[in-house]
């Protein structure tokens, strides 16, 4: 006979669904996105140039952001790579979780764990290249708004770009912790005693 389902076994299958499918899906996003570096920021700032004095202010802040991405670029395919590999074994861990064999939960596990020690390089890694892009982008802001016929001070600016830099971290770090918060319970959950005697228990083929 054999043991009752282990009862977070449903909740963390799905959840590690969801986050191997968008983490796979990031990865591929962010690779792709590594190939077209030159629209970057024309979507960042959600406009297209309107006049010749936009346009030229804009490919100026192409450049910069070009030459932060090239600078890390190396790091960035490495740990979006990195990153597609993990999340599709988590995906595959998590879909076959409930086949109940040992390799399922094996996988799984080994996972949570790759990719608990991902997330801290890779936040790092998003908060370096937030910052870059900022610092790099704050000196022409002021000649874009000039161009647009939007002046502004410098009061404004400075409390743009740290609003800017504060969100920028806030988002990347948040999302690190709730990820870090499921890949640790998830780890620690599917290695109790009981969890392991679960997916170790002989089953019909």
């Amino acid at each position: 006979m054999l043991p009752p389902k282990p009862r977070l076994f449903k909740a963390i299958a799905i959840v590690g669904v969801l986050l191997g499918s968008l983490g796979s899906a990031n990865a591929l996003g962010g690779l792709m996105t590594l190939s077209r570096a030159d629209r970057l920021p024309l979507e960042a700032f959600g406009f297209e140039p309107k006049t010749e004095a936009e346009a030229k202010v804009t490919r100026k802040l192409q450049l910069k952001v070009e030459r932060v991405i090239e600078r890390h670029r190396a790091v960035s395919v490495g740990l979006h790579a990195t990153n597609g590999v993990l999340s599709l074994l988590l995906l595959v861990g998590s879909l076959t979780l409930a086949s109940g064999r040992a390799w399922a939960q094996s996988i799984t596990v080994q996972a949570l764990a790759a990719s608990g020690l991902y997330e801290l390089p890779a936040a790092a890694h998003q908060i370096r290249l937030v910052y870059e892009t900022m610092i790099a982008q704050r000196r022409l802001i002021p000649e874009l708004l000039r161009a647009m016929g939007q002046p502004a001070t410098i009061g404004d600016l400075a409390i743009a770009t740290r609003s800017f830099l504060i969100v920028g971290v806030t988002v990347t770090v948040g999302m690190a912790l709730l990820r870090l918060a499921f890949y640790g319970t998830g780890f620690w959950y599917l290695r109790r005693r009981d969890v392991r005697a679960w997916f170790s228990t002989p089953r019909d083929r």
